[in-house]
């Protein structure tokens, strides 16, 4: 990973504050931005990390609730566009395989930064994020081979 931070994405109002997300009027989620090299890591590699680090299977609010699970790729980059294609796939494999999949997937023109107080949280005060122990999520993940890297897109 390059970098990280956590902010909002996926609504509709420019540069909102926390608290304006928290009282769920903006249409945000709380997010992480992950920048990364694809040469070195592959987007299959950052979604998988994704789907077996949190329950991907509800929403924990309504649709448009901050805390819901969610893919946002900026619209526009060509890496966007790959990273895309490997996430739906993802998810269409996972569904495939009996797995219920609430996570949603959308494109976004811009991803809005949280205040220094927000960001490496759990560094900052030494916590470790628990990993979910998703054994049967990370067997089904095995079999998963992404089109787009077998040259099919």
């Amino acid at each position: 990973m390059e970098y990280t931070r956590v902010g909002f994405a996926g609504g509709h109002t420019p540069n909102p504050t926390y608290q304006e997300v928290c009282e769920q009027s903006t249409g945000h989620a709380e997010t992480v931005e992950v920048v990364y090299d694809t040469r070195i890591i592959s987007h299959e590699a950052v979604l998988r990390e994704f789907f077996l680090l949190h329950d991907f299977s509800q929403n924990r609010t309504q649709s448009d609730g901050q805390y819901r699970s969610a893919i946002f790729v900026l619209e526009g980059e060509k890496e966007g566009l790959n990273q895309w294609k490997v996430a739906r796939e993802m998810m269409d494999f996972l569904g495939e395989n009996g797995q219920k999949v609430a996570t949603e997937l959308t494109k976004i023109s811009a991803f809005f930064a949280a205040g220094s107080r927000h960001q490496q949280y759990c560094s900052a005060r030494g916590i470790t994020p628990k990993r979910r122990d998703f054994k049967k999520i990370s067997e089904i993940l095995t079999l998963f081979s992404p089109q787009i890297n077998r040259g099919i897109d």
